[in-house]
């Protein structure tokens, strides 16, 4: 006979394994024998000659608080968070890179923006306005080249560390 688990896969996390039919199953009817065809309740073929198959509402109240054990509170989603965000991990690293090259983009924007304010503040009429403001540095779009090399300068400087 085979023997088929189909996981319930509803979010990413590992823990969720332990909410398959066999896991449900498992806990409730401890050293049942049963053989699962397919990844539901109907797909289970009841072979243990002691313990009854759970009612299909028990196996439905075991999942569901099964499922609702394997969410994370708030709190543990932001000490999950805090953790990712110290840790000295490649992929954390660069994030944080990525991170440090929007912030200075960010602030690239915001210094012409002020250059920008400051002009149209000591423009004296529509000609010299004109003038102030074609003084200033353009802003030319960035190449994807461009954005990796900026992430991996931050990654190289250890400035993302």
């Amino acid at each position: 006979m085979r023997k088929f688990l189909a996981v319930i896969l509803l979010a990413s996390s590992s823990a969720w394994g332990a909410c398959s039919v066999e896991g449900i199953f498992n806990a409730l009817r401890p050293g049942a024998s049963y053989i699962v065809h397919a990844g539901d309740y109907d797909g289970v073929e009841w072979t243990d000659p002691v313990q009854a198959k759970p009612s299909l509402e028990e196996f439905n109240l075991s999942l569901a608080a099964c499922i609702q054990a394997t969410i994370p509170t708030p709190e543990q989603q932001r000490q999950e968070a805090l953790v990712l965000f110290s840790s000295t991990a490649g992929q954390q690293k660069l994030i944080r890179a990525i991170l440090l090259v929007l912030l200075d983009e960010n602030n690239v924007t915001r210094q012409w923006i002020t250059s920008f304010k400051v002009a149209v503040a000591a423009a004296t009429s529509l000609a010299d306005l004109k003038a102030r403001v074609a003084a200033l540095p353009n802003m030319p779009d960035r190449t994807v080249l461009q954005a990796k090399n900026a992430v991996q300068d931050k990654l190289n400087s250890g400035s993302s560390d």
